[in-house]
């Protein structure tokens, strides 16, 4: 039978109030074809002791018992769980506590219809003294958010009373459940502002005690609103800036469909890349007629474009073709689709999406993607591994110049089942710290007045401060496009820094070097902490939004985890190799890499198997000062 409503009630230990609660449904049920949806974060006897009195009462009620391990996402995730389950072109939100009186809701959804409404919110009526059940302590604070809120999305909420109302009617084919990160237990903030376009009223109500039990407001709930403000105050700028720019060059290019040069790029043969973004990370590989055979396929194009796609692997931060939006659909052919936004933030674009993506597409072939900076001597490679802003650009550009080492690679290496390394020699991001290793660097005036701000912006702490902002749920990936769209970080071709320097696309790897912070040390690491060693550098790489949530999905191939392939592979690439550790408080770990490939730090004059080249001291004249 089809309903006219779907009623969603979140519980949490509310035994005491689920018959009374249903003792008042059941005159007005019988007016109306309804369900009620209860979703329910119990640890007591509430599940059975509603399933009990709904069939007492011949109600249609459902119960969504949710386990602990699924309830962290709070209230707000609870209410978002009722609406997806939600049958009913019409939608209603309310308490199981009493405060909401059931009797509402036939005048909520008579107003919405009549009015022609998509959401209608009950609103408590604060103007005057408390409420019936409010301390005048808890009045006035609700007031005060009231007015703050109102102030800061006054756009959005300007026709609402009560925008932190717990009980409102809305039409489900006009909310987007996708576009919701509900923080804490005010959801109707919001739908609200992520719906923009909803024509919405209000309908007073006499707030009313609680029945029995305790509030669900505890102080865990409340942090999960302030996180969800925060959240909607970060789309609330974006809307703002988006029109005082909106006649502008940047959302000029957003708008306009063109059609696109397509870019080609040849990764030693064993990746092919096709985009519709010029991508200055692969400017190395960039292949001069169009390629027949295409393993990856990158295309930016409007949303409305794109149908559904239950195979595909998506992410959506909520905000159109303004924000940033992925869909990726992995084969032999992966293709990407993503927001327009990204076509004006390649930076974002490569280092976010592609990849990551393309980690894995070489995993499936054999080879893995290393998080590390590689040098060569006489085609024996050098790895050196860290954390990210440890100071390995530093620690290359003063070894390129003072040693005569060949050049593969400063962030991301290639590396083959039999250790074969291969260049992958993007520029180089740099600040003006690391300028300074590189005095004969080719940069103009204007550049280096840049970097000033560049340094400033795409620095240590900017990235820790995106990567907070993408573990509460605020917009992380979009903000940082607009963020390196405006101000482009400092990325320069290793010959503009070092002019000297010889590149070289592969080498056979021979030593491994690991550069931490600490009192001056080296020490021989075991073999078998040489791979782990690495993996916790490699995933440090990844941990900006959205690959953190995408990482489950995009590893996995052909029914099988490509964590295990890459594991065994890097594994098996290292363990042999003499590996070392340099700790260094003052940066000075390149003065210490010669004496890696002379077997000076391993404990024994000559460690290295015969098929390496021992290096002779007469090789490196270490420089003074």
């Amino acid at each position: 039978m089809a309903m006219d409503l779907s009623i969603v009630i979140p519980t949490r230990n509310e035994e005491d109030c689920v018959c009374p609660l249903l003792d008042r449904f059941s005159p007005i049920l019988e007016s109306m074809r309804a369900e009620i949806i209860f979703v329910d974060d119990s640890d007591d006897r509430t599940p059975s002791v509603l399933r009990e009195a709904a069939h007492a009462r011949g109600l249609n009620v459902r119960i969504i018992h949710r386990t602990p391990e699924t309830r962290r996402d709070g209230l707000g995730g609870a209410v978002l769980a009722g609406i997806r389950a939600a049958q009913a072109p019409w939608v209603c939100v309310m308490d199981g506590d009493l405060q909401h009186p059931p009797e509402l809701i036939p005048k909520l959804l008579q107003a919405a219809q009549s009015g022609g409404l998509d959401l209608i919110a009950a609103g408590r009526d604060l103007s005057g003294r408390a409420p019936i059940g409010f301390s005048p302590w808890r009045a006035a604070i609700s007031r005060g958010l009231n007015r703050c809120l109102k102030f800061l999305f006054r756009r959005r909420l300007g026709e609402i009373t009560d925008p932190l109302s717990g009980m409102f009617l809305f039409k489900r084919n006009r909310i987007d459940p996708d576009r919701l990160a509900p923080k804490g237990y005010k959801i109707m903030l919001d739908i609200l502002i992520r719906h923009p376009d909803l024509r919405v009223g209000n309908l007073t109500f006499e707030f009313q005690p609680r029945f029995s039990g305790a509030s669900k407001a505890d102080l865990r709930e409340g942090f999960r609103f302030l996180q969800l403000v925060a959240n909607l105050l970060s789309i609330g700028l974006i809307a703002m800036v988006r029109s005082l720019f909106s006649d502008r060059w940047i959302w000029g290019k957003l708008a306009k469909a063109r059609d696109r040069e397509t870019y080609f790029y040849n990764i030693h043969g064993i990746v092919r890349i096709a985009s519709s973004v010029l991508l200055p990370e692969l400017a190395h590989f960039r292949a001069g007629a169009p390629l027949s055979e295409i393993d990856l396929n990158v295309n930016t194009c409007p949303k409305r474009t794109l149908a559904p796609d239950p195979d595909s692997v998506n992410y959506d931060e909520g905000l159109g073709d303004h924000g940033f939006w992925l869909q990726v659909r992995i084969g032999d052919l992966t293709s990407v689709h993503a927001s327009p936004l990204l076509a004006h933030s390649p930076h974002v674009l490569y280092t976010n999406v592609v990849e990551p993506i393309l980690r894995w597409i070489l995993v499936r072939k054999g080879y893995a993607l290393v998080h590390g900076a590689c040098l060569s001597y006489q085609g024996h490679g050098l790895l050196i591994s860290a954390a990210t802003d440890t100071g390995k650009t530093t620690t290359i550009l003063k070894s390129l110049a003072a040693y005569p080492f060949d050049f593969l690679s400063d962030d991301m290496v290639i590396l083959g089942r039999d250790g074969r390394l291969l260049g992958y020699p993007k520029p180089l991001t740099i600040s003006l710290h690391t300028l300074r290793a590189a005095p004969t660097a080719e940069l103009g005036r204007a550049e280096r007045v840049r970097l000033q701000i560049q340094s400033r912006i795409h620095s240590r702490l900017g990235r820790r401060i995106g990567i907070l902002f993408g573990n509460i749920r605020l917009p992380a990936a979009t903000l940082n496009a607009y963020l390196q769209m405006l101000v482009p970080p400092p990325k320069f071709p290793i010959e503009r820094l070092i002019p000297t320097v010889k590149r070289v696309d592969s080498a056979k790897l021979a030593y491994v070097a690991v550069i931490e912070r600490g009192p001056a040390e080296e020490e021989v690491i075991p073999k078998e902490q040489v791979y782990p060693i690495l993996a916790r550098n490699i995933e440090d790489a990844y941990g900006f939004p959205p690959y953190p949530q995408l990482a489950g999905a995009l590893c996995l191939w052909e029914g099988r985890d490509l964590r295990a392939d890459e594991r065994e592979l890097i594994r098996r690439a290292v363990e042999n190799l003499p590996a070392v550790k340099l700790l260094s408080q003052d940066f000075d770990w390149w003065r210490r890499l010669p004496a890696v490939y002379r077997g000076e730090l391993f404990g024994v004059p000559n460690p290295i198997s015969s098929r390496y080249v021992t290096v002779p001291r007469a090789a490196f004249v270490k420089p003074s000062g």
